[in-house]
């Protein structure tokens, strides 16, 4: 008690709001303990402290609510953005769960040891748009009650106008935004903010602090991201994995905060001006995803999300399948309209067929699958489905090569069936990048 009346007199000549909030949460946990009578106090000390770095729009919000669950609500730390040098080095041991904005350096330096850490890395030209995009889904009466300077930007500047806008603070958030946090956002060193020239400096420490990190996810990566990281802690995997704060759904959800923001279009150069703005980032992703896809043994990126239009979901062994019956024809697989860089690609997706019906002959094509963006509008690869291809044997991995000369903004994998015969379609459709 002694300790938590000299802590908020500290915050009171430092910061009264963060006294506030403090002294409220104090209260809090006086009354749960109240409340617990002579209970013993539930502990999660098999899981020691624990620190989630994250860098904002690469689905940290999903991983955050499936680890914060294994902590006591006086476990974890309130603080979400880069704050930890506000508070009193008296108060910061009370917690075992901290997750914030916040760089690996100032986690290093104000944490209380021992504490093991994770963090989730996303392809960073598709972070720097999530990011854009999410400021400019904020309602106007949000930004002005909160007073948002960066979302204010977003908001007021067209895309290309928003990554040069001359501003200093807001390049944090613009430029080498995940190298920026696994150094330090803002500072060289104690004396010195990053300049241009300090590029190999600060790669150089952002992937000797990746290295020291306990484990790290992939966005693109997030089914197996979880997995990785839930056997890692020993802790359980969730039977579904949330997608949380996602800019296209958030509007409807909560009306009071977020609005539909519409399409972007990105042109060459945007999207060079992107690759500039991004170019230790990329290096720090690539030598993530290589050492990751190691440690997930998965060859290529699952698509999440896709969908069906005809036939039903069944459960096939270890697989769950798309399944259209003879006469039911359509895109028995379409989707998840993702964003995806100019590069060469090859899309896999397992296809098996049932017994043939009477006239279907061997090397008949009973369908197609195709990669497309513009809403079906432009086509980047189309491969048939063929009797003999695919059988009634066990399921065929049917894999389409594909190239695309500039950034994707919806691109889909679609599957169609043309009700010939039956068709099964798993959903884990994977996509890998070609040399």
């Amino acid at each position: 008690m002694a300790c938590d009346v000299e802590a908020l007199a500290w915050l009171a000549g430092h910061s009264p709001s963060l006294a506030c909030r403090v002294f409220v949460s104090a209260g809090s946990l006086r009354m749960h303990q109240m409340n617990m009578a002579a209970a013993p106090l539930r502990t999660r000390s098999d899981l020691g402290r624990l620190v989630f770095l994250h860098i904002p729009k690469t689905g940290g919000t999903t991983l955050d609510h499936i680890l914060r669950q294994h902590f006591l609500p006086e476990e974890v730390c309130p603080e979400r953005h880069a704050g930890l040098e506000s508070w009193p080095p008296i108060l910061l041991p009370r917690f075992n769960y901290f997750s914030a904005h916040d760089s690996f350096e100032s986690f290093e330096r104000y944490v209380p040891k021992p504490f093991r850490m994770v963090t989730v890395l996303r392809e960073p030209i598709d972070r720097s748009i999530s990011n854009y995009l999410f400021w400019r889904s904020l309602t106007e009466s949000h930004i002005e009650k909160n007073n948002l300077h960066q979302p204010r930007i977003a908001k007021t500047y067209q895309f290309k106008d928003y990554l040069k806008f001359p501003v200093a603070d807001l390049r944090i958030w613009t430029e080498n935004v995940m190298t920026r946090h696994l150094s330090h956002r803002t500072m060289k060193n104690e004396r010195e903010v990053w300049a241009d020239g300090d590029d190999s400096e600060m790669l150089d420490r952002a992937l000797a602090n990746l290295a020291k990190i306990d484990v790290y996810g992939i966005s693109e990566f997030m089914d197996e991201s979880v997995e990785v990281i839930c056997r890692h802690f020993d802790v359980a995997m969730p039977v579904v994995v949330p997608r949380l704060n996602q800019t296209n759904t958030n509007h409807p959800e909560k009306p009071e905060f977020f609005e539909k923001v519409e399409d972007l279009s990105i042109d060459d150069e945007t999207e060079e001006l992107l690759r500039k703005l991004n170019r230790l980032d990329t290096v720090l992703y690539n030598e993530a995803v290589k050492s990751f896809s190691e440690k997930a043994r998965k060859d290529g990126r699952r698509l999440s999300g896709v969908k069906s239009l005809c036939g039903r979901t069944v459960a096939h062994f270890a697989r769950t399948v798309f399944q259209a019956e003879p006469g039911e024809s359509g895109f028995l697989l379409f989707g998840p309209y993702i964003r995806l860089q100019r590069g060469r690609y090859t899309v896999s997706v397992e296809v098996r067929i049932s017994s043939l019906p009477a006239g279907v002959k061997d090397g008949e094509e009973i369908g197609f699958i195709d990669v497309c963006s513009g809403k079906g509008g432009q086509t980047h690869g189309r491969q048939a489905i063929r009797v003999g291809e695919v059988s009634s044997d066990g399921f065929r991995m049917l894999h389409l090569d594909f190239a695309l000369a500039r950034m994707a903004m919806d691109l889909e994998v679609r599957a169609f069936t043309s009700g010939r015969c039956a068709v099964c379609i798993n959903q884990d459709v994977r996509l890998r990048e070609r040399a």
